[in-house]
């Protein structure tokens, strides 16, 4: 669509539900349907390649010319961005809901095994894991040599990316399902199921502010020019100021 009218500029019918979030680099959508996944000229809609994957997937990621994405068959999955070829798949011990993150050569994902998983983006060797007390549907954020998780466990975690060693995790008051981290100048925003958004000092996992909703926070966080917008099942739109 326009994104100042709103417009309409094409559309792109799949065979079966798109459910996931879809990733736009060097002018190339990518997206995935319940039965495939498929590459688009992103200002045309001319469907580039399709790759069938016969598993409900995650959003994908994409990092150095490869497209990094995960499935309900259990499998983290990388494709050639630009012809489709699949290059590896790695597995977990359930499905894959979150969306994947590349960073350092390091591809950083969660799992219904209940574990967040790093795997080398080059190859799909697992390089390690880290055992969380229930699923990860949450998708990773790495900034500063650390990766920030969220886990139904009601825990939000700080990994050393390069050993999976726990830095610090912080106990919110419910669940946090599909919410995923967001990091802006230090500081990791993230929502609850106990309907509040969280400000979490990065380094060191001391809770700076809490903003109670009427309704649970299932929401990403999204950041641009200062402020970070969030919503709520409580039918309402929040934005917050960042610290100078």
């Amino acid at each position: 669509m326009d994104a100042s009218t709103g417009a309409v500029d094409w559309t792109i019918t799949a065979g079966l539900d798109i459910n996931t979030p879809v990733a736009v680099t060097a002018g190339v959508a990518y997206f995935a349907s319940t039965e495939q996944l498929y590459a688009a000229d992103a200002a045309t809609g001319e469907v580039l390649w399709t790759a069938p994957v016969n598993a409900n997937l995650s959003g994908p990621a994409i990092s150095g010319g490869v497209l990094y994405i995960g499935g309900w068959d259990y499998k983290l999955h990388a494709f050639n961005a630009t012809t489709g070829a699949e290059l590896w798949s790695a597995s977990t011990g359930s499905t894959i809901y979150s969306t994947p993150a590349v960073s350092g050569g390091i591809v950083y994902v969660g799992s219904d095994d209940d574990n967040i998983y790093a795997f080398d983006a080059a190859t799909g060797q697992e390089v390690w894991h880290f055992t969380t007390g229930d699923w990860v549907n949450s998708s990773p954020a790495v900034s500063g040599g650390v990766v920030y998780v969220a886990s139904q466990d009601h825990n939000v975690y700080a990994l050393d990316a390069s050993t999976g060693h726990l830095l610090w995790a912080v106990t919110t008051g419910d669940w946090i399902n599909l919410a995923s981290p967001v990091v802006a100048n230090g500081i990791v925003y993230i929502g609850s199921n106990d309907n509040n958004m969280y400000a979490i000092d990065g380094s060191t996992g001391q809770v700076l502010w809490t903003y109670q909703t009427g309704g649970d926070v299932n929401s990403t966080p999204a950041v641009a020019d200062g402020v970070v917008y969030i919503g709520s099942f409580n039918q309402k739109f929040y934005a917050f100021g960042l610290p100078a």
